[in-house]
């Protein structure tokens, strides 16, 4: 049998609350919740040092250019959702709704519609 030590911790009175909780729900003691917690917090980072040491030999991306590269896509994002916008308000020249035009508009493009598997026949005249 293993033989436990005993330490004291000091806990956020709400951490504690929330231990004393899941303790009585689960039919465990606060030690055995605590234990669990850092046995799967020392798994996770010596997960990390395995990872991180398998991609040791991997090029540094500098930080001020994932930072650009980052800003520039979420600009993309932020672009493509004010045209989405701009689009759906815009009456139609046939008075069809703006997301039926955008479909057409998608499967004439080669999109996939939504529920099938493969590109839309439609306006192929096949």
């Amino acid at each position: 049998m293993v033989e436990n030590r005993r330490t004291t911790v000091y806990l956020d009175p709400d951490l504690h609350r929330a231990l004393r909780l899941r303790s009585a729900e689960g039919d465990c003691s606060i030690s055995d919740l605590v234990n669990s917690a850092v046995r799967r917090s020392l798994v996770d980072d010596a997960g990390d040092l395995v990872a991180s040491g398998e991609r040791a030999a991997e090029p540094t991306v500098p930080y001020g250019g994932l930072v650009t590269a980052t800003e520039l896509r979420f600009h993309a994002v932020e672009d493509g959702i004010a045209w989405l916008r701009q689009v759906a308000e815009e009456p139609s020249a046939d008075s069809r709704p703006s997301l039926e035009i955008l479909r057409e508009v998608r499967t004439d493009a080669g999109g996939v519609e939504q529920g099938t598997d493969a590109p839309s026949d439609a306006g192929s005249g096949v």
